[in-house]
């Protein structure tokens, strides 16, 4: 097991556990969490599908996939999450999602957490490009992405269909 855990300042960042089940649970739950993603709002059964799989991939050779937790200093309770996905066709780019709990929206913290995560992706995994792409509607997102440099390189009319209709995305980069 790799066992990935690096800090910002208000955060931890880390390989999920099973017993993270219920802080995350308390936001895949969230229709507001989920309005632009291709999941949820999750069931139990679907957010401890989401954990099995991402433990799982822990000890996958070669890693690939990267969920990790988004641990609150604060009060040590998971209240996000972040990922790294690495291309096996190109092994020096990496794409990256998150999500975060509506308690710590505006608060700075996913733009912390996403520049800690470009590092671990830039130094650790030695990557030269991260990818990001999220709906053109969701401006916290846009904004976070913007905050760590990442460069707008398209936009994708009606990109996918999500809950009965049809949605435009932006497809961001950052070259190391």
């Amino acid at each position: 097991m790799s066992g990935i855990y690096f800090t910002t300042d208000h955060t931890i960042i880390r390989d999920f556990r099973y017993d993270d089940f219920y802080d995350v649970h308390a936001y895949a739950q969230l229709p507001e969490v989920v309005q632009y993603e291709m999941w949820g709002p999750n069931t139990e059964q679907e957010t401890q599908h989401f954990l099995n799989q991402s433990i799982n991939a822990i000890y996958d050779i070669p890693r690939l996939k990267y969920e990790l937790g988004v641990e609150s200093k604060t009060t040590q309770h998971i209240i996000g999450g972040c990922g790294m996905t690495l291309k096996r066709a190109y092994p020096d780019t990496g794409a990256i999602g998150y999500v975060l709990h509506p308690d710590y929206w505006g608060q700075g913290i996913m733009t912390e957490v996403i520049a800690g995560l470009v590092q671990f992706g830039f130094n650790q995994l030695g990557l030269q490009f991260i990818e990001a792409a999220c709906d053109t509607e969701n401006y916290g997102s846009i904004k976070v992405l913007d905050r760590n440099g990442f460069q707008l390189v398209e936009e994708v009319r009606n990109h996918v269909e999500l809950r009965g209709s049809r949605r435009s995305a932006y497809f961001f980069v950052l070259e190391k």
